[in-house]
């Protein structure tokens, strides 16, 4: 989960969109990714492509849903849906069912980008969808937005598949917003854990330093609160 994290952490800041509508993307899209074999950084990725392009996860996630399931029955049970496919992937229909069955989110990627290639040369992608059945309002302005931010989607594996690896964003993040005061209270606290007297003067040492001229400019008493410290053995905790 914590790889997860990283994950939907790295989309949100540097795509278009917010990481809770990459998780609520996701959670869309989950059930049919996971039943084509994609991995989980390959649905958050698409997930954080599909929602930057301005599309719900309600509407686009049904969309690329059933989209997802209509070329894995293709590739599964093969004939002339599976050749369309292909056709529009630049693949033959035999390669298009391995490469979905091996790796499905580079089958759709492949889907897409054949598209905006077909339409750049012989015909429009509205033409194309039209000829492989796919006449759903929904359906086809998920793949037309998707197939014109290929670029995005290449942005949003790397980004993914790095985070997913490195496992860093949620600690780096966390380091900017409390790194300051953890920072001083490890320093402080260094060689004193099993003195718990030094140890707690050292954490009101590090508060009052931290929050120095915040407590000069009040003319009230300031109150350090210790959530849920009763988890802890309390009486050690303040020697």
């Amino acid at each position: 989960m914590d790889r997860l994290g990283s994950v939907t952490l790295a989309l949100g800041s540097s795509m278009a969109t917010t990481e809770s509508e990459v998780v609520g993307f996701a959670t869309a899209i989950a059930a049919a990714g996971k039943q084509a074999n994609m991995s989980d950084q390959e649905i958050f990725a698409i997930s954080g492509t599909l929602a930057s392009l301005g599309l719900t996860s309600q509407a686009g996630g049904t969309a690329f849903s059933k989209l997802i399931a209509n070329m894995q029955v293709a590739a599964e049970t093969g004939g002339e849906k599976l050749k369309q496919f292909a056709d529009i992937a630049g693949m033959s229909a035999a390669d298009f069912a391995k490469a979905f069955k091996e790796d499905a989110a580079g089958a759709f990627a492949a889907f897409l980008g054949g598209l905006t290639n077909n339409a750049d040369k012989q015909e429009s992608a509205i033409a194309m969808l039209d000829e492989i059945g796919i006449t759903e309002a929904r359906m086809r302005d998920m793949i037309l937005r998707a197939s014109g931010a290929t670029d995005l989607l290449d942005h949003a594996m790397e980004t993914a598949n790095k985070a997913f690896e490195e496992n860093t964003a949620l600690t780096s993040a966390a380091a900017v917003k409390y790194g300051t005061t953890s920072s001083k209270l490890q320093a402080l606290g260094e060689g004193e854990e099993n003195n718990w007297r030094q140890y707690a003067q050292a954490v009101i040492n590090a508060v009052k330093a931290e929050y120095r001229n915040e407590l000069q400019e009040r003319s009230r008493p300031v109150v350090l609160i210790i959530d849920e410290i009763n988890r802890g053995n309390v009486a050690r905790i303040f020697g």
